[in-house]
Formats: C-alpha cells, sequence, structure tokens
C-alpha cells in the first residue's frame, strides 16, 4: 500500500487573532493582477513555495487505514521561514498523530517572502494538510 500526502495552501478569510501580523488572503485579488493578492492596500505577491517537507504519516493511522485533514495558522516570517504554527481545524482523531505531523512538516517550510512596501513583512495564513491513502 503506498502513501500519498497532499499539501493545500490556503490562504483564506480569517477570524482576527494577532491583529499586528496582517492576514494573506490570496481570495483577496481586487485589483491586482494573476498571481498578486491584497495586503493592506497594496498589492503584493503571492508567496512561492520553494521548500517543503512532506508530512509522515502517521503509523497507527497507516494501520487503522485512516485518512484526515488538519488546517493549521501560521505565520510566514520576513525571511521565508514558518513559525508560529496552531491548529485551528483538528483531523477528529486526537490519538492518530495527524496535527503533529502536520506542524512539523509545516515548521520545515520554506516561501518566497511577502514583499510590502518594498520591506519582506511577516503575514499569517491559513494551511490545509490532508493525509490520504491510496
Amino acid at each position: 500500500m503506498s502513501i500519498l500526502v497532499v499539501l493545500i495552501i490556503m490562504m483564506l478569510s480569517t477570524d482576527a487573532q494577532d491583529t499586528s501580523i496582517p492576514f494573506l488572503d490570496a481570495s483577496s485579488n481586487a485589483g491586482c493582477t494573476s498571481g498578486q493578492t491584497l495586503l493592506e492596500n497594496e498589492c503584493v505577491k503571492i508567496p512561492k513555495l520553494l521548500k517543503h517537507k512532506v508530512p509522515v504519516y502517521p503509523e497507527l493511522a497507516r494501520r487503522a487505514k485512516v485518512q484526515a485533514t488538519v488546517e493549521l495558522m501560521a505565520v510566514l516570517q520576513s525571511d521565508g521561514t514558518v513559525g508560529d504554527i496552531t491548529v485551528i481545524k483538528p483531523s477528529g482523531l486526537p490519538q492518530a498523530g495527524f496535527e503533529d505531523a502536520a506542524i512539523k512538516a509545516v515548521k520545515k517550510w520554506r516561501y518566497e517572502p511577502v514583499i510590502l512596501h518594498g520591506k519582506p513583512v511577516p503575514v499569517r495564513f491559513k494551511v490545509k494538510v490532508e493525509f490520504f491513502l491510496s
């Protein structure tokens, strides 16, 4: 049995959490060109994922043949690293280990930094990590 882990980056609207770090909402591209989004009234390039680590499928979940999705909120730092990761929508299977696997992987991702007003800035974003068995 092979294991396939699908990673989907979602930049969606969100509830206010840390308002000092702006939220990157890729669906809010009014007036921006393709590949850009609106951030604090300026069109910015949607950051490109440069390096991603595929999450390790939790062994217990693999043996039980269960699949799940975990949604995380994270901060893309001005240097392109990812930090301050929290689970905002758990898998619903707390003993399976999906949340830990998703967080460990996303911590190792690297992006192009978001440039706002000519400078790299940190932004909050959501990421959905989907675990599938194939």
